[in-house]
């Protein structure tokens, strides 16, 4: 760029140059012509020259303001690049400090009793530091909640989903256990034992006449024990011949003490390297939200990141994350729209009689961020930032089979329902 304005420069200065001689060669020859000719007087020829010498000097001028403005505008260039590189390194910055404040979580879930035990539970996540804390999803850090992902809570049994009525009543009984930890907890381990009790079989390790090579021994040893001796006749009938759904929260608090014990160990890695212990976790009160806090065993102040007061429709924003285990990834977009959570489920389930949303209703109701910014099983608990490199939101699920249309909950609910 400079040196094409120095040639410009001179280009203009070899114009100047050029129209003076030009201007002396006319002077010259008429002049001449005159001195032939006797057409001028001396006063004629004094006049022109005095033109003359009035377009060199508006030509010289003219010259200077080009060089002035040409001047301007390379030093118009020198500052926009500074300002360039200034904002180059700050977005750097920003994405650095989002980096350094993003964790990746890796679960590991034993379910073990005293004669079994099997631990291929688990999965990846997010998390961002935020006051000596990790905020993440409820689902990437719930020990239950991921049993749940891996097994399955939702399986309605065909004898009693032959119809929509069925189907119904199903879904309302499923989302009474689901709200009642007395009810949940065992359901879903029990679930697992069913589920694995398949994979077992398939996979030729089970052998049906010996109950040792069954998963979750304890419990089949109590199951066969009371349809034997004709104990607990409605929870064993529920279990053997209504597909392995125990219906009666009062059989789960037989069974829930036969149920193996639940372990998880999960796991935080800082970008440098760092192995956090996860000792303690927090959920919101409102178990429809999918937030937790966590505490580890190491101090991690020195990557706490700062959330953003407001946000708008429109904005660029920045995911960080761990997308199918690709670790710290960073990817952009906007934010597309401000939801409540329930609106959108009346608009998601728009489709479906109105029973369904009375179902799938959340019990309670809070803000959530629409964004075409990619979110991928592993963003899961991960950031949603602003160009600043402040929280907006914490990055919780897509609409399956949809492109660019992925949600996070605002960090605001985070704010209020776990500190």
């Amino acid at each position: 760029m400079k040196k094409t304005n120095k040639n410009n420069k001179s280009s203009l200065k070899k114009i100047g140059k050029e129209k003076f001689s030009l201007l002396l060669l006319i002077l010259h020859t008429t002049l001449s012509f005159c001195g032939q000719n006797n057409y001028a007087t001396k006063s004629d020829l004094e006049e022109l020259k005095k033109e003359i010498e009035a377009d060199i000097e508006y030509a010289e001028n003219k010259i200077t303001k080009v060089e002035k403005d040409i001047k301007e505008i390379q030093n118009s260039i020198t500052t926009t690049e500074k300002n360039l590189e200034e904002l180059k390194k700050e977005i750097k910055a920003d994405i650095e400090k989002m980096i350094k404040g993003t964790v990746y979580i890796l679960s590991s879930v034993e379910i073990y009793d005293t004669k079994w035990a099997d631990s291929f539970r688990g999965g990846i996540g997010s998390g961002v530091i935020y006051k000596g804390y990790i905020i993440t999803n409820r689902h990437v850090s719930d020990p239950y909640s991921i049993i749940e992902n891996t097994t399955g809570f939702y399986s309605c049994p065909a004898a009693k989903c032959q119809d929509r009525f069925g189907v119904i009543n199903w879904l309302k009984l499923l989302k009474n256990c689901y709200l009642d930890e007395y009810c949940y907890k065992p359901r879903v381990v029990f679930r697992s034992c069913v589920y694995m009790l398949y994979l077992y079989y398939f996979a030729g390790r089970l052998d049906p006449s010996d109950i040792g090579t069954y998963p979750c021994r304890v419990f089949w040893e109590k199951i066969f024990q009371d349809y034997a001796s004709n104990r607990n006749t409605n929870c064993v009938n529920d279990f053997f011949w209504e597909n392995e759904e125990f219906e009666d929260m009062f059989c789960y608090k037989i069974y829930s003490s036969y149920l193996p014990e639940v372990k998880a160990k999960i796991k935080a890695y800082t970008y440098d390297g760092n192995e956090l212990d996860v000792i303690n976790s927090k959920f919101p009160s409102c178990r429809d939200m999918d937030l937790a806090r966590l505490e580890v065993n190491k101090d991690i102040s020195q990557f706490n990141l700062s959330n953003a007061d407001k946000y708008d429709i429109g904005d660029n924003v920045f995911a960080v994350g761990q997308p199918l285990g690709l670790g710290w990834t960073v990817s952009s977009g906007v934010v597309s729209a401000k939801r409540k959570i329930r609106d959108f489920y009346k608009i998601y389930l728009i489709y479906l009689p109105p029973i369904y949303y009375e179902i799938f209703e959340p019990t309670c109701d809070y803000n959530i961020i629409q964004t075409d910014t990619q979110i991928n099983p592993g963003n899961s608990g991960g950031g949603l930032f602003d160009t600043e490199g402040k929280l907006i939101g914490i990055n919780t699920f897509r609409l399956s089979g949809s492109e660019g249309i992925g949600f996070a909950i605002d960090f605001s609910e985070a704010l209020s329902n776990l500190f």
